[in-house]
């Protein structure tokens, strides 16, 4: 079964953004649920998988929320705000930015937080998949790649994204965009990826959020 088809004169509201976003930390929490039950049963790739499946859905939450206060009479917004909530690393990138905004030392939490996205996006697929190195021929399993400690720390990164996200969304408003602002956010998504991840970027946004007084600290 393919994709559905995006109706053209389809858009998105302010209202159906915001639902999605509660929606969606409400199914991250139970993700990080099972994936905790599945760490106590020694289910390790399971229980990483999901963490990493908790981390998407956090930042899809982030991606609706802050979203909410584009122009959604844009068709090129609309758009992109599709392809940025069903692609797994734009959500995964999502998911550090409140943790990164309200962090007491944000170099550091810059700097941990690039290296744990790309991890986490390596480490997605050998989590729930068999795989083999055609260069060697040796065949990895699931349960040769991810080890204890690897699915204890998504786990509990899961849960500390969770958090973050939530008390940003329950305490602030969407932060305002200017026409600027939507042009970037108009970026192909492969362009925007590679700006996200790179250390200079984090340090723009939170100079603009702080000159701007976008985040209430908690």
């Amino acid at each position: 079964m393919g994709t559905p088809r995006i109706p053209p004169e389809f858009r998105f509201t302010d209202k159906i953004l915001k639902d999605l976003s509660t929606v969606s930390l409400e199914n991250a929490e139970q993700l990080i649920k099972e994936a905790k039950l599945l760490l106590s049963q020694n289910f390790l790739p399971r229980a990483y998988f999901l963490s990493v499946a908790a981390i998407e859905e956090i930042g899809k939450a982030y991606l609706c929320f802050e979203s909410s206060t584009r122009n959604l009479n844009d068709s090129a917004v609309t758009s992109k705000i599709i392809k940025s909530i069903e692609n797994h690393s734009n959500k995964i990138n999502a998911a550090f930015h409140t943790s990164i905004i309200t962090s007491k030392d944000p170099r550091d939490a810059i700097q941990k937080a690039v290296d744990l996205m790309l991890a986490l996006k390596k480490g997605r697929e050998p989590s729930m998949y068999t795989d083999i190195n055609y260069i060697d021929s040796k065949i990895y399993v699931p349960n040769s790649v991810i080890r204890d400690v690897t699915a204890k720390d998504s786990v509990r990164l899961s849960e500390h994204c969770y958090s973050t996200t939530l008390n940003y969304i329950n305490n602030s408003d969407p932060s305002k965009k200017s026409k600027v602002d939507d042009a970037v956010f108009g970026l192909k998504s492969k362009t925007f990826n590679k700006i996200m991840e790179q250390e200079d970027f984090w340090w723009y946004l939170i100079d603009n959020q702080e000159k701007n007084k976008l985040f209430k600290a908690p």
